[in-house]
């Protein structure tokens, strides 16, 4: 019997959630060149601005703690850089309320964003307009900013909330009727999700952290013999450092908002220029003036013996004193050897010489695929040395730099010149005609317009012709039984 094959699946679970160290450290907004403060504070804010429009719009706390999740578990994979603070707060927020089963429309989350940040920053409050482009463009960014939060995530946005595992604990402590510990507790696991210890550690951990932080200030002892933590599964060591951590958040200042998106512009303009300095470089190394000289032993340079010059016809006398000793060294060997030689061209001097079989230089990749994909005439076509090479291998040879024309060197007609000239001729006659159809299609639409108002024109008189000619036909009745002779009718 043969065994049972085991296939790929897809293993969901908080295990996967939990970030490793290395990507702590070095996260994609660190890589773009900002620091770790600026990045904490981006964080705070956008977690505070999430849990503010939650209560705005009555959402669940679990919604928005969901919310919040998503959004640390996001930009530890993508950068602050790149993906706007703002737009992505409210994905999380329009996507958590559909996981908790408590949607709101998106209208009501980009309207209350707006009135939040124009309340922070002290301007006067005006709502948006309704149909006007601002409010367009901040839907289809937010939806578009959705789909790259499920596609980063894998679709894994299932959270597991402490918030239970508190008043479990409680009860297992025998402090369930102190409301006052629960409460506080409660609020250090609502101000944890600022941080990034949901993404760290495990449930059971932050809410034992969050219930030894609130027992020490209001000084209730909790059992050390044994330790009250182990029975949960959690470390004195993950514990300390969770408080230490929501201690460092209540001493930082908060910064509003418009001053850390202008400071992540000024990073997002160094980015773009560091990009653009790269292309540059790297549309440098493609040309050929950046390359090394040809290797004289590279097979795809050609050689053209004395022996094949005669036999077409052509000088026998070297271009060069470096061919005048290798004459002698000629036989009719080559000539059987070589089935097919290249055509050949006359170099400056008059004399025909052996074309390179390589259509611009015998470099590889002078230039990209791209360039020649999109049409574009890359600057390696521009001035074209192509280099010969005279005589034969085992007599000694020599390069020749043989400039060529583009048409004698066989490229494609699309890099010359001509070809430019011609393509903005295409250009402006395509233009033309696209006018010229504009100008039909508008003398076409007049011309049904006139003709179904004359066609309306001439239902109405057609109808009064109707009406005047009963009314004739009435009066002529009447006229006729008028008369003396018919009167006794």
């Amino acid at each position: 019997m043969e065994p049972i094959k085991e296939f790929s699946r897809t293993v969901l679970s908080l295990d996967n959630c939990i970030i490793p160290t290395e990507r702590l450290l070095e996260t994609p907004s660190i890589k773009d060149g900002m620091n770790h403060d600026l990045e904490t504070d981006l964080r705070i804010v956008g977690c505070e601005y999430i849990q503010s429009a939650g209560l705005l719009l009555k959402l669940p706390q679990v919604a928005m703690a969901t919310a919040q999740v998503l959004f640390q578990r996001y930009y530890y994979a993508k950068s602050f850089v790149k993906y706007h603070i703002q737009y992505m707060a409210m994905a999380c927020l329009f996507l958590s309320s559909k996981i908790e089963e408590d949607c709101r429309r998106l209208r009501d989350v980009i309207n209350v964003f707006h009135h939040l940040k124009q309340k922070r920053m002290g301007r006067p409050i005006e709502p948006m307009e309704y149909m006007g482009e601002e409010y367009f463009k901040s839907k289809n960014t937010v939806i578009k900013y959705e789909r790259y939060l499920l596609k980063e995530l894998g679709f894994c946005v299932h959270v597991k909330h402490p918030h239970k595992l508190i008043i479990t604990y409680l009860q297992i402590l025998g402090l369930e009727k102190n409301a006052i510990l629960g409460q506080k507790a409660w609020n250090f696991m609502n101000d944890s999700l600022r941080t990034n210890v949901f993404v760290r550690y495990s449930p059971e951990t932050i809410a034992c952290a969050c219930i030894s932080l609130a027992a020490r200030q209001l000084q209730i002892p909790l059992p050390q013999k044994p330790a009250w933590w182990l029975l949960f599964d959690a470390e004195y060591k993950d514990i300390q450092t969770i408080c230490k951590e929501l201690t460092a958040l209540y001493l930082r200042p908060m910064r509003q908002l418009e001053d850390l998106e202008n400071e992540v512009a000024m990073l997002r303009e160094e980015l773009t220029k560091k990009q653009i300095e790269i292309k540059e470089v790297n549309l440098k190394l493609e040309l050929p003036g950046s390359m090394d000289s040809p290797n004289p032993t590279s097979p795809s340079v050609q050689t053209v013996t004395q022996s094949q010059l005669s036999s077409r016809g052509g000088s026998s006398q070297p271009t060069s004193d470096a061919h005048k000793g290798g004459g002698s060294h000629e036989s009719g060997e080559d000539d059987k050897g070589s089935k097919s030689t290249p055509p050949l061209v006359e170099n400056g001097q008059g004399k025909p010489v052996q074309r390179s079989r390589s259509p611009v230089s015998p470099h590889k990749d002078t230039a990209s695929t791209s360039d020649r994909s999109h049409g574009t005439t890359p600057q390696a076509y521009k001035s074209i040395d192509c280099p010969i090479r005279i005589g034969n291998e085992d007599s000694g040879s020599e390069l020749v730099n043989s400039p060529l024309s583009l048409k004698e060197n066989g490229l494609p007609k699309r890099y010359s010149k001509d070809y430019e000239n011609d393509r903005d001729a295409r250009k402006k006659r395509h233009s033309r005609h696209k006018e010229r159809r504009e100008r039909h299609h508008q003398r076409s639409a007049s011309r049904e317009r006139r003709h179904h108002r004359h066609h309306r024109e001439k239902e109405h008189h057609k109808v009064e012709r109707i009406v005047s000619y009963t009314d004739r036909d009435r009066d002529h009745e009447r006229d006729y039984s008028n008369r003396p002779y018919n009167r006794h009718r």
